[in-house]
């Protein structure tokens, strides 16, 4: 991809190279990407929150998570969307689960709904390495932002606590969520079929057919549930349970090969 002669010819336009920036992103033209960042350098442009955050996506779409870091610590005073961005960023590539909290930490930043799931998922990812104690404190954080009931925090709220260990915590915020989707659902079923809490696994799952049929709003158990709650039938050892939770596969649509594939991995 080459750029075009006007674009070299004028001095930098935020806009014109956010646009182009964004549109190498999209179609993964890293080379051309990295010509636009280098007449950046050249014209002594410091990047503006706009740009690095343009900058600091694509690099962390390319899993250059390096450059995407050295955008990130050139800017002056990065915004809340520069911080999102370097986090998300983080919480892809680094290998280090912990890094975007870490980073985090450092900082004086007020979180969005972005900001708190992003570093929840990264702490999911930890697992117990961090104590159940940093999830809490982000879940305050959470409720004092005003993102308690926010359904992608709640989501990976559920994860984060189960991933520490902390059971019953998940279980409190997935039963205070004023709605939940297949994400809420699977997260706390598959958590409570790693946890052991097998018998709390085929409750769950019951709960969520009932939900789903009288919603009517098509939102129901799939193959991830499935997958888990399977597994809870084989702990127990209760066929009946199994055989009805088959059937409900089929009668879905389900791939029941590919379910048993997975099952076999358990």
């Amino acid at each position: 991809m080459k750029l075009p002669a006007w674009l070299t010819a004028v001095p930098p336009d935020p806009r014109a190279y956010g646009h182009l920036i964004q549109l190498c992103a999209e179609s993964g033209h890293l080379a051309a990407a990295r010509q636009i960042h280098a007449r950046l350098v050249a014209a002594s442009v410091t990047p503006s929150n706009f740009l690095a955050s343009k900058l600091i996506s694509l690099y962390s779409r390319a899993d250059r998570l390096r450059d995407a870091r050295r955008v990130f610590d050139s800017i002056p005073q990065p915004s809340l969307f520069a911080w999102n961005a370097i986090l998300i960023s983080l919480s892809l590539h680094s290998p280090d689960p912990s890094a975007a909290v870490r980073l985090f930490a450092s900082s004086a930043v007020s979180p969005d709904e972005i900001t708190l799931s992003t570093l929840l998922r990264s702490l999911a990812a930890s697992g117990p390495a961090l104590s159940p104690l940093v999830t809490g404190e982000l879940h305050a954080v959470a409720f004092l932002r005003g993102f308690g009931s926010d359904l992608f925090v709640s989501n990976a709220l559920i994860t984060a606590y189960a991933n520490a260990g902390d059971m019953r915590s998940a279980r409190a915020v997935f039963d205070e969520m004023p709605r939940r989707d297949v994400v809420s659902w699977n997260s706390l079923i598959s958590a409570c079929a790693r946890a052991c809490w097998y018998r709390e696994c085929l409750d769950l799952f019951q709960e969520f057919v009932r939900v789903r049929c009288s919603d009517g709003d098509g939102v129901g158990p799939n193959g991830v549930t499935v997958t888990s709650v399977l597994h809870a039938c084989a702990q127990l050892k209760v066929v009946d349970f199994g055989i009805g939770v088959h059937r409900f596969a089929a009668e879905s649509g389900l791939d029941m090969d590919m379910l048993m594939e997975k099952q076999l991995k358990h």
